[in-house]
């Protein structure tokens, strides 16, 4: 699972990969869009760090078994990457106030 620890920003938006196709290549259009609404509500509920159900069509559920460890791993590689512009921005932040104290005939 994801560590969801962390505090997030809005996330607005998630990558689909065209290697998928292959996984959905023998569903019917039906389950095609079941399974892109399913990935979808995974995003959606995996940013506000709810549980999802598992998808009750078996090839649905088949093909995001295939999508969902990729998906986690996109996920927490924004995590990571929210926390490390969260540092970077409080060191630029520090900096600018330790050089604000600087007083040069105190040295």
């Amino acid at each position: 699972m994801v560590d969801n620890s962390k505090p997030k920003t809005q996330k607005i938006g998630m990558v689909v990969y065209f290697d998928w196709r292959k996984s959905m290549k023998s569903m019917s259009y039906e389950q095609k869009g079941k399974l892109f609404d399913y990935i979808l509500e995974y995003g959606e509920k995996l940013y506000k760090n709810e549980n999802i159900e598992p998808p009750q069509d078996e090839y649905v559920a088949f093909a995001f078994n295939f999508m969902q460890g990729q998906l986690d791993r996109d996920y927490q590689k924004w995590l990571n990457k929210c926390e490390q512009n969260k540092k970077n921005i409080m060191k630029r932040y520090n900096k600018k106030e330790d050089e604000s104290n600087f007083d040069p005939l105190n040295l």
